[in-house]
């Protein structure tokens, strides 16, 4: 009989660190087991570890969180996906070609040598190839979608090469082994997201997925089916966030009301609203709301820029007509989707996960900024956590008791020893009558 399966994720981001445990029974139905956030704490920015060290010790937190969840199923976690991201992460373009000396037919192993070569390949330096994605193959000049089977002297093959630092994995790669947790593997996380965020027609038709994180926005665009670009830049929320601290106010504060109250668009008819402050006393303090659209306002401007941008490098809005989709924590921005469209003319649509789950609420299912995580398990294929292995007792051997046999010689003086022990008593209680104390 089949088993199933429990993957387990991990996504370390600058805002917060976040894991998770997905069931996956014999019939495909999936369950989302649990769920364990900790603040990052300030210990990521933007995609690399600075503590290592308070890290570790945060993602031990999570990990024993989950353990209490799936020991109930007489599970032990023993890996675990982890998902990369942050700003060195970019796409470049690399062109690979081979001539035959004779026509020759092509197969899944020939062009699964070709990527193989290029994510070994030491071109990329300072980084590192992480994913190789094929977006043309042209056999002998002519361009073919399918060119398993077809035969050719010359193939040319075009890739979308996604690189970042080599730290990216190495710090998370120290980490683990210090908790003895071994990695299943590393996934990018932008390209995970797109698997279970968008549909297949608008990655066809050519759409613009944005990631707003805490401290990058990273930007993926997709034509004809396939990744064509990817790009990320380093600003976010927590950007806007720090943006408002200019107004007196402390982090945490400027944090609730950029969620609660700001707004991506300046609104004249709101400019004398006050926002009044929790500080924790009986005084009264307030922001006006005027000041903190205006804060808000230019940096999202600033950020919908560089997004756009990217855009007009890969063709404009007419090359993309399935527009932009938003996810990531900072997308919640209130007015962020309508600003968007404003400024850019293109469809704009919230993201949500696609892929259905036994145990789906918008409580897990909703927070965007949870999709990167449910992604990494989604992108899971290898089980993470191996059954306990319960000690078993040793088997007793059965056997004879060897009762000693009573012979009339040892009966005799046992019972000579013991009329000795019962006489000498018998006398000293004797001569205690006669003393006198």
């Amino acid at each position: 009989m089949e088993e199933g399966k429990h993957i387990v994720a991990i996504d370390i981001g600058s805002s917060e660190i976040v894991g998770g445990i997905l069931a996956i029974s014999p019939d495909k139905k999936m369950t989302l087991l649990a769920v364990k956030r900790e603040n990052s704490d300030c210990l990521v920015r933007r995609g690399l570890i600075r503590n290592l060290e308070d890290i570790r010790e945060k993602i031990e937190g999570i990990l024993s969180s989950l353990g209490k969840v799936i020991e109930k199923r007489n599970l032990k976690i023993q890996r675990m996906y982890v998902g990369v991201c942050g700003q060195s992460l970019h796409s470049v373009r690399k062109i690979v070609q081979k001539t035959f000396d004779t026509e020759q037919k092509m197969t899944e192993q020939i062009l699964t040598d070709f990527s193989a070569g290029i994510l070994t390949s030491d071109n990329f330096r300072p980084y590192i190839p992480f994913e190789v994605i094929p977006v043309e193959y042209r056999l002998n000049d002519s361009v073919e979608k399918r060119p398993v089977g077809i035969g050719c002297g010359k193939i040319v093959v075009e890739n979308v090469v996604v690189v970042g630092r080599s730290i990216m994995k190495s710090n998370v790669e120290n980490c683990l082994k210090k908790l003895s947790i071994g990695v299943s593997g590393f996934l990018i996380s932008p390209l995970e997201l797109a698997k279970v965020v968008l549909t297949q027609e608008e990655k066809e038709l050519g759409c613009v997925l944005v990631d707003f994180g805490g401290s990058t926005t990273t930007i993926a665009i997709y034509k004809g089916g396939k990744l064509i670009h990817l790009v990320t830049i380093p600003f976010g929320g927590d950007n806007i966030t720090l943006d408002l601290t200019s107004l007196h106010l402390l982090e945490g504060q400027a944090e609730e009301i950029k969620q609660k109250d700001a707004h991506a668009m300046f609104n004249k008819s709101n400019e004398n609203r006050k926002i009044y402050i929790n500080n924790g006393s009986s005084a009264e303090r307030f922001v006006l709301q005027s000041d903190v659209d205006a804060i808000v306002s230019a940096r999202t401007e600033e950020i919908l820029e560089n997004v756009l941008l990217q855009v007009e490098e890969m063709g404009g809005k007419e090359n993309l007509p399935s527009g932009f989709i938003l996810v990531g924590g900072a997308s919640r921005l209130n007015g962020l989707g309508e600003c968007l469209k404003e400024k850019s003319k293109m469809e704009v649509r919230n993201g949500s996960i696609l892929i259905d789950f036994e145990n789906k609420t918008p409580e897990n299912m909703g927070d965007p900024s949870l999709f990167n995580l449910l992604s990494l398990l989604l992108g899971g294929k290898i089980n993470c956590a191996d059954p306990v292995e319960v000690p078993q007792e040793k088997p007793v051997d059965n056997f004879v008791e060897n009762k000693p046999e009573h012979t009339s010689a040892t009966v005799g003086i046992g019972k000579k020893i013991l009329d000795g022990i019962l006489n000498f008593g018998k006398n000293i209680v004797d001569d205690g009558k006669d003393n006198n104390f």
